[in-house]
């Protein structure tokens, strides 16, 4: 289909540049989290598990945000 007058590529580009931004701030934050072995090791487990899978979370998210980036281009 073709988009073009539909949608502003280049607002759509910078709102999801923004979005990948915002997630490599928060991993960042939870892989700093992750790394520290205090956390891990007095932690509840449930936590860590949370944080492992929202981790792999947002590196999904972000990948699929760069592919559509990259299709945008």
């Amino acid at each position: 289909l073709p988009l073009e007058g539909v949608i502003d590529f280049r607002k759509e580009r910078a709102r999801l540049g923004k979005e990948a931004a915002d997630l490599d701030a928060q991993l960042k934050g939870l892989q700093a989290r992750l790394a520290n072995q205090d956390f891990v090791r007095r932690a509840p487990p449930e936590e860590v598990r949370k944080a492992r899978d929202l981790c792999r979370q947002h590196l999904a998210k972000r990948r699929r945000l760069l592919e559509t980036l990259e299709s945008l281009s």
